[in-house]
């Protein structure tokens, strides 16, 4: 008998030091055929935005099975799995769908971070019923565009195609925008992630001889661009080599969005921090999710009044720890440097964000009501399969860094980085200062490590700090501004009518 249907067969009368040593003996035991890569979010980081990892509509893969709420969508499944088997070339059965997932079965339990104490019959038959799920869905994204009719809903079989007659199935998924746009969006929460070689394989009996490549397309047609923080403009080309190392449809996407070739930072004691307190307050004040200051350049705001005594480098070693990351001043404080922050438009990557010369350049982004769930799955993939890079996570700290207040999220919208279908900009704001929260950031590690360390420098400039000191001060609105012009004016008209008092007295008329 397989070892999991012995777990499942244990009756309730045996001991309970003889099933602790069974489950432990199980558990050390080294079954796993590779390295996870799909996992459950730690509480730590799920506790931020617990809605934001758990799927709306259906359940996919075991972490969320038998969740009421998501039981309807059970009874379209073997609607689909049908649909699915009708396409197979040459013709498969469920029996033989299902021998080919018995055979893998060690391989996708291998692929999530947990061990199911589920039987082997009913863990084959829901990975049955999910994977055929996900190719014929995919498969009726893709067929859709070609189909004889544009009416939504509508499914045509491959052979009514031919004749362009035939019957019709009414698909409950597609024929709503609102129910097909969710179903897509769980299928790209990490929780919810089946093994991509599963789903390859499974459309393998589709089409056997092109199998490897059909999935690019089909994963072109699911992505469409609207999941994606950013454009990307090279997208299918990006695809040729992701689609055969990723892991799942997550991965996938990650994939996508890889930043621009650039050279590697510099080796260094690693730059980390595990914000533990919900408060992202590097340098004190701010509260949680609001507002707060990050190493702000300008004089007039002390970092930490206990190291007025001490050396400059002193203060720097003190503050910045192997535990502090590094951080860069907000949007209006970058103006008031006299950094210019513009668009960048040619550009293939959306994570592609340059500073030179004193100009802050990055492509547009966009925030938008799934913008939250698809940047907190994929840092929290970052995190927890760190081998694939952490590129978003960089990004989005460079965003929070940038964006305090809604007075920073309307200076990037005035220069078209930033397009929000959000409602305000205080609620941009929030979005960004809590994607970061409880997870590590290496900044100066990752492809914006000279972003991270050029504009310091650029800041902490005499001239620069100068400049800033009298925006802040002295221009920080316009009727500070008028008043400021106004005195210097009467200062010059006083001036002048003192010369001309004494030029009077030493050469009298």
């Amino acid at each position: 008998m397989n070892s999991w249907n012995q777990k499942a067969a244990a009756t309730p009368q045996s001991s309970t030091i003889a099933m602790d040593r069974e489950e432990e003996e199980a558990d050390l035991n080294p079954w796993r055929t590779e390295k996870p890569t799909i996992f459950r979010v730690p509480e730590i980081i799920r506790e931020a935005d617990p809605g934001a990892y758990e799927p709306n509509l259906i359940s996919l893969g075991p972490y969320h099975r038998g969740v009421p709420r998501l039981q309807a969508m059970e009874k379209i499944k073997p609607q689909y799995l049908h649909s699915f088997l009708r396409r197979t070339n040459p013709p498969k059965s469920k029996d033989d769908c299902r021998n080919y997932i018995k055979k893998e079965e060690l391989r996708v339990r291998s692929a999530y971070s947990e061990v199911f104490k589920m039987d082997s019959d009913k863990f084959v038959d829901m990975m049955l019923h999910d994977g055929c799920f996900v190719v014929e869905f995919l498969l009726r994204l893709y067929d859709r565009k070609d189909a004889p009719t544009k009416r939504p809903g509508v499914i045509i079989d491959d052979d009514d195609v031919n004749d362009s007659i035939g019957n019709r199935e009414y698909d409950p998924i597609l024929a709503s925008s609102w129910t097909e746009y969710f179903v897509r969006l769980d299928m790209l929460l990490l929780e919810n992630q089946l093994p991509l070689f599963l789903i390859r394989d499974l459309l393998g009996f589709v089409d056997p001889a092109r199998a490897a490549n059909s999935l690019k397309p089909l994963a072109l047609q699911f992505f469409g661009g609207d999941f994606l923080p950013g454009r990307t403009k090279k997208l299918p080309e990006k695809l040729e080599a992701p689609v055969r190392k990723s892991r799942h449809i997550l991965h996938l996407l990650h994939a996508c969005i890889h930043p621009p070739t650039e050279s590697r930072p510099p080796t260094k004691s690693p730059t980390r921090k595990l914000d533990l307190s919900g408060e992202k307050s590097y340098f004190g004040g701010g509260e949680k999710g609001g507002p707060r200051r990050r190493g702000s350049f300008l004089p007039s705001f002390k970092r930490n009044s206990c190291f007025d005594c001490c050396e400059q480098d002193q203060i720097e070693d003190a503050i910045f720890t192997p535990l502090t990351p590094s951080t860069i001043p907000c949007a209006r404080e970058l103006k008031d440097a006299g950094i210019e922050i513009k668009r960048k438009k040619q550009t293939d990557s959306f994570l592609d964000v340059t500073f030179r010369n004193g100009r802050l350049e990055i492509p547009r982004i966009r925030a938008y009501n799934v913008s939250n769930a698809i940047l907190r799955n994929l840092i929290a993939f970052e995190q927890l399969y760190p081998d694939r890079g952490t590129h978003v996570t960089d990004f989005t700290f460079l965003i929070d860094c940038l964006i305090d207040t809604a007075a920073d999220v309307a200076i990037l919208r005035e220069a078209d980085i930033l397009v929000s279908t959000m409602g305000s900009n205080k609620s941009v704001a929030r979005l960004f200062n809590r994607l970061c929260l409880k997870v590590v950031v290496e900044p100066k590690n990752g492809h914006l490590w000279r972003v991270f360390e050029d504009i310091p420098k650029h800041c902490e400039k005499r001239a620069n700090k100068w400049r800033a000191t009298l925006n802040h001060i002295y221009f920080g609105n316009p009727w500070t501004g008028i008043s400021v012009v106004a005195a210097i004016f009467l200062f010059i008209l006083t001036m002048l009518q003192t010369v001309l008092a004494i030029l009077s007295y030493v050469n009298p008329p």
